[in-house]
């Protein structure tokens, strides 16, 4: 029998579908058996004790406390504390909690909680909150005799017994109560404030007050409650069963709970002082008793719910990661579910939807999870009893693929290619003269990329290459090894073949892409750009190009341009490729692009609405929210609508068209990402139709997301909206007459 509540009903839909946005893509993360050597009955919980030491400890549910280093090659756990004779367990009885005072290293304080049976007919049980000390001579070891008894809570039932304890930020101990066990809370215990269960309980044990080993913080919601039955112990109330909290330190303190639900809905919380979560009139968002039409005023709805289906049962609260290993999940809370071993990251910070993605199907019964001194995450497996830690995944072996193997016209500044690895976060490039890389003439362990432009080489000479994967959990195998032999002494190359813009193109940017074909032999390329066919006076004139790309400008709005390429090596300058003519459009926008994902739009009129014509430097699809949910590929953009699009290197991105002043986008019921115009507009200057349909801020995308008080052109931004209906965005001094 598990710790947590088994439920068997199943979910038929998902309330909220697991999306994966395209820029929110994280590097592959694995399970690694921590400590293979050791192995628990029933783990429900890993601590570290706060004190500087490189120690974990593991609270077993039927009675003990292990202790032993942060060490994979461990091949034993001391028992730091065994009261199992003293305690009730099994099922979702026993010892649940534990708890290193912040000040553990100097005084040697813990806590922990624990069920034991009772003689009450009514209360068959009872939940304790005790504390204990260290030895003062070993510190692997506690001092059973030492224990002193905090709370003794009676419990009507054997399950619903939460049991998480954790120091907040301001020192005090918080306490997880579950709503007392059964089903649907037939007591009624987590809305009365005159019963400890279906609580957050906090109490300074620094102090003590009356009878009590503890006293009760001034700021608690009821402190000052005149009432005789008022529990001033309580911080919050509402919860059903709060399997594993944690607070967020480096985020401002804040107190995430999981909150294990009925038969439907399981759910997170982020708990504040004095708030009602709902239960048992509300199960997540959801009217659970009564079924419909409950008075909900009042009460605090989770910042995110899902349901049973895909065998789902029982949420493992877990915490907002800020470790260092892997960063892309950096800010992001970590929670799981017990029966079906799914372990998702939330993104506070993203609107919708698009805030919970999956990080890994573990196949285990994640029972809690915890933290290291570094704050890298694990996780138990109540099941097999082992612990687990999450990681990046070791990368495989790149594969060369150009120069191929034994190539023999290399150019004398080539650059080498490979395969990615997955979960790769750099790469480790060595090139050599001789086969066994004894004496290394590139050594370059930091490569971000898939190419390196190595050279210039040495004409007519052989060379030997080879690469390997790195992250922050170690490195692959070197690549076979690859040859390659430069090619002799050239001649001037040829002229190159001109691709972007094409001949006779018009509208475009000010600030323009210029794309050519690659010339065998060339090592550098001299661009022109002039006003007229005969380059009399370039208007442009840059012969230092390493690549078969450039930007060049601003360039004259409205008027005709000619532009040509020729390349050079180390004999010298080959012929000038064919000219081309473009016209530039009468109006351009300029758009500051990351090397990622970015949230674009069009904020011109434009001639040609095709993606590769308005962002030819970009390397992915543009994709595009759908009502419906999830995100479809478009080769076409449009004006009023925002799209996903991915470039390599960070830029400035120019589009040029008509100047559109203001435009109508029709909007659905939910979330939107609508597009831009030409110029700024206020956010609280956008008409609404009907008035009052926008039910969030407008949320930006640079890296982040962050609520935009101004609409930029080019943007795009997502918005939710109530109902159907109409945004109209006009520049300022637009007329309102529509």
């Amino acid at each position: 029998m598990s710790i947590l509540k088994m439920k068997i009903i199943p979910g038929i839909i998902l309330y909220f579908a697991v999306l994966c946005l395209p820029p929110h893509l994280y590097a592959q993360v694995v399970l690694k058996d921590a400590f293979p050597n050791l192995a628990f009955s029933g783990p429900v919980g890993l601590y570290n004790p706060g004190d500087g030491s490189d120690r974990l400890f593991v609270l077993s549910q039927a009675g003990r406390i292990y202790a032993f280093p942060d060490d994979p090659s461990v091949t034993l756990a001391k028992i730091f504390l065994d009261i199992h004779d003293s305690i009730a367990s099994g099922g979702e009885l026993g010892l649940l909690g534990l708890a290193f005072h912040p000040n553990y290293s100097a005084n040697g304080y813990f806590y922990v909680y624990y069920t034991k049976n009772n003689s009450s007919v009514n209360f068959p049980y009872v939940s304790v909150v005790s504390m204990f000390s260290v030895s003062a001579t070993n510190p692997d070891s506690a001092v059973r005799t030492s224990e002193v008894v905090l709370m003794r809570i009676n419990q009507p039932f054997g399950n619903h017994k939460g049991g998480q304890l954790a120091f907040g930020p301001d020192g005090y101990l918080y306490i997880g109560l579950g709503d007392g066990g059964s089903g649907g809370d037939p007591q009624g215990n987590a809305q009365n404030t005159s019963s400890w269960l279906g609580k957050i309980l906090r109490i300074n044990v620094d102090s003590t007050a009356g009878s009590e080993n503890y006293a009760i913080p001034a700021g608690n919601p009821f402190y000052s409650d005149t009432s005789s039955t008022v529990k001033k112990e309580i911080f919050a109330y509402g919860l059903r069963n709060p399997w594993r909290f944690s607070f967020d330190l480096a985020g401002g303190g804040a107190l995430w709970v999981g909150d294990v639900g009925q038969g439907s809905w399981e759910e997170i919380d982020t708990v504040h002082n004095g708030r009602n979560y709902g239960w048992n009139i509300m199960e997540g968002s959801h009217c659970y008793n009564p079924p419909s039409g409950c008075n909900t005023s009042g009460l605090v709805t989770p910042i995110w719910e899902y349901d049973h289906a895909g065998g789902r049962c029982s949420i493992t609260g877990g915490f907002v990661y800020r470790g260092t290993a892997l960063p892309e999940l950096f800010g992001k809370y970590i929670y799981g579910d017990y029966c079906a071993g799914t372990i998702w990251a939330f993104d506070p910070g993203v609107p919708g939807p698009s805030a919970n993605t999956v990080l890994i199907n573990t196949g285990r019964t994640i029972s809690s999870f915890g933290t290291d001194k570094y704050k890298e995450l694990y996780f138990c497996s109540y099941g097999n009893g082992r612990i687990y830690k999450l990681v990046r995944q070791v990368p495989a072996a790149p594969v060369p693929v150009s120069p191929t193997n034994g190539q023999t016209d290399v150019i004398t500044s080539p650059t080498l290619r490979w395969r990615s690895s997955p979960a790769a976060a750099v790469y480790h490039l060595q090139l050599t003269l001789d086969s066994a890389f004894a004496a290394v003439i590139l050594n370059d362990s930091a490569v971000a990329d898939t190419f390196r432009e190595v050279g210039p080489l040495d004409y007519m000479t052989r060379y030997y290459w080879r690469v390997s994967a790195n992250n922050n959990s170690g490195s692959s195998p070197y690549s076979s090894r690859s040859d390659f032999s430069t090619i002799q002494m050239p001649g001037p190359p040829a002229a190159p073949v001109l691709i972007h813009p094409f001949s006779g193109a018009v509208n475009q940017p000010t600030l323009i892409n210029l794309i050519w074909h690659k010339s065998i032999g060339a090592e550098t390329y001299n661009f022109q750009i002039s006003t007229d066919s005969a380059f009399t006076i370039p208007s442009v004139d840059d012969s230092l190009i390493a690549d078969t790309s450039a930007q060049a400008g601003p360039l004259m709005d409205n008027a005709p341009y000619y532009w040509r390429v020729r390349p050079r090596n180390a004999s010298g300058y080959g012929p000038y490729s064919v000219i081309s003519a473009f016209q530039t459009g009468p109006s351009s926008v300029f758009y500051h692009a990351n090397r990622s994902w970015n949230m674009v739009s069009v904020p011109l009129t434009v001639s040609s609405g095709l993606k590769d014509s308005l962002f030819p430097t970009s390397v992915s699809k543009a994709f595009e929210y759908l009502p419906q949910g999830g995100y479809a590929p478009r080769d076409t953009l449009i004006p009023g609508k925002g799209y996903w699009l991915k470039f390599i290197d960070s830029q400035i991105v120019a589009v040029a068209g008509s100047a559109r002043s203001a435009d109508t986008i029709q909007i659905i019921a939910g979330w939107n990402m609508i597009g831009s115009i030409s110029q700024p507009v206020q956010v609280d200057s956008i008409v609404q139709i009907p008035p009052g349909i926008i039910a969030s801020s407008f949320f930006g995308y640079d890296l982040s997301y962050a609520v935009a008080n101004v609409i930029e052109p080019a943007r795009a931004y997502w918005v939710k909206a109530n109902i159907p209906g109409k945004l109209i965005l006009r520049s300022a001094g637009l007329s309102d007459e529509r």
